[in-house]
């Protein structure tokens, strides 16, 4: 699907030329090699730290990007027979707390870091 999607741009940028033809085995490789290279790429953006990154084993862990992506594992397995509406609200309401402890976190302490550079270049 991707070499296809590589051809319509590649067709569309070229007005002289225009493949119709089947899509050879080498742009089937190109197609995949970008895809990997993407997706690598994005790994190391999303994985790098927003915030100060401490020595000391008790700090939390630095907040990065993926952490904004990706949803909150949860250890436990519910039963989906027989839910329990206030078990489920009870986990509902987990959740969004701690979504917002993980915003207001990002803003004390990336937001914070940021309003300090500026400070800092200004002067």
């Amino acid at each position: 699907m991707i070499a296809w999607i590589f051809r319509f741009i590649k067709n569309a940028k070229r007005t002289d030329v225009c493949k119709t033809s089947e899509i050879t085995f080498s742009e089937f490789d190109h197609a995949e090699k970008t895809v990997i290279k993407l997706i690598q790429k994005e790994h190391v953006i999303n994985s790098r730290p927003l915030t100060y990154v401490s020595e000391d084993v008790n700090d939390l862990s630095p907040l990065t990007p993926a952490m904004f992506l990706q949803e909150i594992e949860t250890s436990d397995v519910t039963d989906i027979d027989c839910p329990d509406n206030q078990e489920i609200n009870k986990r509902i309401r987990h959740v969004q707390a701690t979504r917002e402890q993980l915003k207001k976190r990002f803003r004390i302490e990336y937001l914070g870091q940021l309003r300090q550079q500026t400070q800092r270049q200004r002067k």
